[in-house]
């Protein structure tokens, strides 16, 4: 009697605890769940550049991983829990295979990775000082352009790998459509290296984000352009010069009411021998630009 009372409890246990797994099984299987498009860190990159180098280009910035576990934990989980990790400190000027370092919560495990190791190319750091440039955005009425009054700063200090770094030829702050008007106003400005195209040069540094820019609308004007020329060489060869006529400034009309031409400074072409174009540097009067029309 006693025995099959024994027995009878132990059997209870063995069918409650059975239950108890199949229910749990039920009600929070264990699940999979691909997480797309996880942001890949890179660590440790001042130690690169406290050797003179820079990241030039990464095979892949994103990645997608895909978790295993009980349903109610994977539910819990979002891309923000995940972190994917490249450690620089190893890297060496060229070609690197990283590693990835995967991290999740401990309630879950990796069932798989989009990748495992990241190409990562690296190379020589530069810096260059380059003059800013501002980029007016929108139309303006035929005798109407912004003139600069102010800028906060001239030039910006470009860093990163050098072969990026020597495409910048200008830094544009850039002021949207709408902001310029009649009235003197000060615009936070966004700043933008870009080529010689005016295409933006991505993945390098600029010691200021922004500027602040002090515009308004002024009116412009064309006006005959004089260029001095000088040539002393002693020599038999003829020399042609061919020099732009006019040139288009900008300002308030007050100012600009009483200007009758504009003078450069002068061309010395004493030791030109072959075919060559010059610069020419304008005499401005004071608050007077030179148009963006005019090349």
């Amino acid at each position: 009697m006693l025995n099959n009372k024994k027995f009878n409890i132990v059997l209870s246990l063995i069918i409650a605890v059975g239950l108890w797994a199949y229910v749990i099984g039920e009600t929070n299987p264990t699940d999979t769940r691909t997480f797309r498009d996880i942001p890949i860190t890179f660590v440790n990159g001042e130690v690169l550049a406290n050797s003179n180098l820079a990241v030039l280009e990464a095979s892949a910035d994103t990645m997608n991983v895909t978790l295993s576990g009980t349903r109610s934990n994977i539910n819990k989980i979002s891309e923000k829990d995940i972190t994917a990790v490249v450690d620089l400190a190893d890297a060496a000027k060229g070609t690197n295979e990283l590693k990835i370092n995967v991290r999740v919560p401990d309630n879950v495990e990796i069932e798989d990775k989009s990748i495992n190791k990241v190409t990562v190319v690296v190379e020589n750091s530069k810096s260059k000082e380059v003059d800013i440039d501002v980029d007016y955005q929108g139309n303006f009425e035929s005798e109407e352009e912004p003139i600069t009054v102010e800028m906060s700063r001239e030039s910006v200090i470009v860093s990163g790998p050098s072969s990026l770094v020597n495409k910048v030829v200008s830094v544009k702050a850039v002021v949207a459509e709408g902001k310029v008007t009649d009235k003197l106003k000060t615009i936070k400005s966004q700043l933008k290296p870009v080529d010689k195209s005016g295409n933006e040069v991505e993945k390098v540094k600029l010691s200021a984000e922004s500027i602040s820019v002090t515009a308004e609308l002024a009116k412009t004007k064309t006006v005959p352009l004089i260029v001095p020329i000088n040539d002393d060489a002693e020599d038999t060869l003829e020399k042609n010069t061919t020099v732009p006529k006019t040139i288009t400034i900008k300002g308030k009309s007050s100012d600009l009411e009483n200007i009758e031409s504009i003078k450069t400074q002068e061309v010395d072409i004493t030791e030109i021998t072959e075919d060559t174009t010059i610069d020419l540097v304008p005499i401005l009067p004071d608050k007077i630009q030179i148009s963006d029309n005019s090349s």
